[in-house]
């Protein structure tokens, strides 16, 4: 998020439970938030997979437990991702806070003339 421009806050939520990153308070564009939702199991799994081959045997363990959670981890993200991919490009998105969330959506005006 801070790559792309963003004041990130990091965080536990309890409620979740699970960690976070987020930008409050700021809006972030529908193609920031497919980038931000996809980045940690794309970047944390190609990074794991391409270690595992010059692992010793000890932290194959270690490193195939944290692939497996980060992909359980990763649900919500996917979900979200599916939600996005079907979202118009110029819809802006706004986390209020760790359990709201505001979605601005283009509106669909036509602008027709009507002769007589």
């Amino acid at each position: 998020m801070r790559l792309l421009g963003y004041r990130v806050t990091f965080g536990v939520a309890w409620s979740m439970p699970g960690v976070y990153a987020a930008a409050f308070g700021q809006p972030i564009t529908r193609r920031d938030n497919i980038l931000i939702a996809g980045a940690p199991l794309i970047v944390i799994t190609a990074f794991g997979v391409a270690v595992l081959p010059v692992m010793s045997e000890t932290l194959l363990v270690a490193v195939l437990v944290a692939l497996v959670t980060n992909a359980a981890g990763a649900v919500g993200d996917m979900y979200a991702l599916y939600r996005l991919a079907r979202m118009p490009r110029e819809t802006m998105l706004y986390d209020v806070s760790i359990g709201e969330m505001l979605i601005y959506e283009p509106s669909a005006v036509s602008v027709s003339s009507h002769t007589e």
